[in-house]
Formats: structure tokens, C-alpha cells, sequence
């Protein structure tokens, strides 16, 4: 007798058996031989994963946005409010929730029909505390975290264990458009500083990131432009400089508040550090400001024309000495050179 012939109780408690005993391979070649023990079959292997979630096809179904599959699950008494086992690509296994994992993956439909359940933690952290709509973004997945801004309970300025908020994330991935969202929300801070001191403007320049996330945060005058960051001592305008990108420096340097001659821990000016690596096009903007000094120093053998002399950057060299506010002293130890 096959087993297709037993009665349809002895082909279900057998199947009840496999199941129990973890032989899903077996399990799942029955459940794929004909519709009917399709149908007792696979409950059982859902039931399986659900109980067995370090290796859950629920884990797979979130991850490869499969909605179809997440119901099924669900329906078979999974639910979106428990943890998950998830083992990241260094072998470390965590416990996360299904939004969570969703959010990391990108699987927006998994996360749209999130919006449809009950007892969803929009705001559960991970254990650097990550929300999912802080893990959305800096896994470059732009639609998840705009569609998670649309929810009424997700925390849209918390910050995680470093400090950073989601618009510190934002900008540090260059992500426009969810910039651009969350600086149009009154109750998000522009001008939050990271554990580190480092403020959205500020990563803004020094990862050299797009011309309109700058103008964004400036637009909203509600950022100090005159920063010092204090673990990593700089100001928006020395990241941008040393960035090289005089775009970023024009727009800063062009802002009423800016102070031109600003240092972060007493060290070269703005101008001394582009007079130094030779950027023609920085030092002579920085130049046009009305509030520059050009030979101001902590000491005289540190100033920007002897820096650019040093580096042998002759162009930078004759464009300071074409300017009258290069005092005495400084020409006098050039000429010493």
C-alpha cells in the first residue's frame, strides 16, 4: 500500500510526525506529490518555521518582500509584534522584529501591508539603538523610510546609540529626498549633534555631499555655521575645504553668520589650509570676503603665504602677495625661505 492509499488521519499524523521530528525535507516531498496532502502538508511546514525561527521561512519571506508568503505565516500564527533570529554577514546572530528586518532589506510591500496589523513596534531599537526607519536609511533604502515617515508613531528625530537622528543619517548617505522630507517637519532638529560633536551641516561637508543637502539645511537657519566639532576639531568650512569643493565653500562663505577666520583647535585658518593645498580657486574666494585676515596665525612662521610656500604653491604664493593684508613680518620670513 502507498501511502497515498492510507486513510487521510494516519497520513496526517504521520506528517504531524515529521514535522515534529524536524524531517522537513521529507515533509516538503510529501506536501509536493499531489493537492491533497499539499493542503495538510504545508500548514505543518509553516507551523515548523514559526516555532523554529532561526530558520524561518518568515525571515525569508520579509527579507525577499514576499507578501504572499508573510501571510501565510501570519495566518499560521506568526506574528509581526515578536523577534526574529537573524545571523549577519559576520555570523552574529541578533534578534530583531519583522519591521526591523523589512526595513533593512528594503521590502516595501512587506512594510505596506505592516501598516494594515495591529501591535506593530514602529520604533523598536536594535542594540545600538536603531529604529527601523534609522536602518531604512542608512541601508540606501529611500522609498521604506519615506513610506515609514508616513506613520503617525514613528519617532522621526530619535537618535540612536551614536547620537545620530535620522536626518544625521540622511545626509550622511546623501539621501535628498528624505533630507528634504524630514527638514519639512518643524519638530526635527537641523542642527543635532552626534555623540561625536558632529552636526548634520558639518557631515554634510566633510563627506562632501551634495550641493542641495546644503543648501537645504542652510535654507532652514536654524544651523550654526561656525561649528566645531570637538573629537574630530573642525568647522563646516575647514571640512569643506579639505574636501575640495569650493561649491560648498561659496555657499558658506556667502552666509552673514560665517566667520571666515575661524579656527577648531588653534591650528591653520580656513585660508592657511587651501593656501596650503594649493586650491587657487578656495583661497581666492576666501580672499573676496570682507572679514578675512590672511596672515592671521598662532604663529608667524604658520602663515598661510609660508604654508603655500612650503608646498611650493607658487600660484597660491603671488595671489597673496597681490594682497595688501599680507602684513610685513610674513614677507620678510617668505623672503628668508
Amino acid at each position: 500500500m502507498s501511502f497515498h492509499d492510507l486513510p487521510a488521519e494516519l497520513r496526517n499524523m504521520i506528517m504531524q510526525e515529521l514535522a515534529c521530528q524536524g524531517h522537513l525535507k521529507s515533509l516538503s516531498s510529501f506536501s509536493l506529490t499531489c493537492l491533497s496532502l499539499y493542503h495538510a502538508g504545508n500548514p505543518l511546514l509553516y507551523e515548523w518555521n514559526i516555532e523554529h525561527q532561526e530558520c524561518s521561512g518568515f525571515n525569508w519571506a520579509i527579507s525577499n518582500d514576499h507578501v504572499d508568503a508573510l501571510k501565510k505565516f501570519l495566518q499560521c500564527g506568526a506574528t509581526a509584534s515578536g523577534l526574529l533570529t537573524y545571523s549577519n554577514p559576520l555570523g552574529h546572530d541578533q534578534r530583531l522584529t519583522p519591521l526591523w528586518l523589512a526595513a533593512k532589506y528594503g521590502s516595501i510591500e512587506v512594510v505596506r501591508h505592516f501598516f494594515t496589523l495591529p501591535d506593530v513596534d514602529w520604533n523598536w531599537t536594535n542594540d545600538v539603538d536603531q529604529t527601523p526607519l534609522h536602518i531604512a536609511i542608512v541601508s540606501e533604502h529611500s522609498e521604506v523610510a519615506l513610506l515609514l515617515l508616513t506613520h503617525p508613531e514613528v519617532l522621526i528625530d530619535t537618535e540612536d546609540g551614536g547620537g545620530w537622528t535620522p536626518l544625521a543619517c540622511a545626509v550622511s548617505e546623501g539621501d535628498e529626498a528624505v533630507v528634504e522630507h524630514l527638514l519639512s517637519i518643524d519638530s526635527v532638529r537641523p542642527d543635532h549633534r552626534t555623540s561625536t560633536g558632529n552636526s548634520p551641516l558639518w557631515i554634510a561637508a566633510d563627506w562632501s555631499r551634495s550641493i542641495k543637502i546644503v543648501k537645504l539645511l542652510l535654507d532652514t537657519g536654524r544651523v550654526n555655521v561656525n561649528l566645531v566639532t570637538f573629537v574630530k576639531p573642525s568647522t563646516p568650512l575647514i571640512a569643506a575645504i579639505k574636501a575640495n569643493r569650493p561649491d560648498i565653500v561659496e555657499l558658506l562663505v556667502e552666509h552673514p553668520d560665517i566667520d571666515v577666520n575661524l579656527t577648531s583647535d588653534g591650528s591653520s585658518t580656513p585660508i592657511g589650509i587651501a593656501a596650503e593645498m594649493g586650491n587657487l580657486k578656495i583661497v581666492k574666494m576666501l580672499l573676496q570676503h570682507p572679514d578675512i585676515d590672511p596672515d592671521r596665525t598662532k604663529t608667524p612662521e604658520q602663515a598661510p603665504i609660508l604654508l603655500a610656500a612650503e608646498k611650493h604653491q607658487r600660484e597660491v604664493v603671488s595671489m597673496l602677495l597681490a594682497d595688501g593684508r599680507v602684513g610685513q613680518e610674513s614677507r620678510r620670513l617668505l623672503a628668508e625661505l
